[in-house]
């Protein structure tokens, strides 16, 4: 019983992460750099499971190819397995006060970095790019609304 009552303790404070839920990105209101592909729309899902951020991606361009991304990562700075990104082979995401920072990698260096924050309210979730190096804002930012 005592099992079941921590299973349960846990399984509520997880879900009430402001991050945890299904997202959909609000492609009107973000700036998408230079480069990126013209999208018809994208999703994501966030969880927290066993203390681990779990986050799996959607896109759909504007020819209705589909393309999934996928990782599981902690929150120490550790480098962890990225599936479905051309060319990003791991992850290493940092919570902070307000907001949640990941640093994607090649096989050697870093390629791309953002800044995930949650609205007060919690039903907008914005994504900025950083310069992976400097950690200077950068122009682009994704803008999701909780689906």
């Amino acid at each position: 019983m005592r099992i079941v009552a921590v299973l349960l303790l846990y399984l509520a404070a997880a879900s009430s992460d402001p991050m945890a839920g299904n997202w959909n990105a609000d492609l009107r209101t973000s700036i998408l750099p230079e480069g990126f592909p013209q999208l018809r729309s994208q999703t994501m899902e966030l969880r927290l499971v066993a203390g681990k951020l779990q986050c799996s991606t959607e896109r759909v361009d504007l020819r209705g190819a589909t393309t999934r991304a996928y990782f599981v990562a902690g929150f120490d700075g550790k480098r962890y397995p990225v599936t479905g990104i051309v060319d990003i082979a791991t992850v290493s995401v940092k919570r902070y006060t307000g907001f949640v920072e990941a640093d994607f990698f090649s096989v050697t260096a870093p390629v791309f970095s953002y800044r995930l924050s949650i609205s007060g309210d919690g039903k907008t979730l914005t994504i900025v790019s950083l310069d992976p190096k400097t950690r200077r804002l950068l122009r682009a930012r994704l803008v999701y609304r909780r689906a």
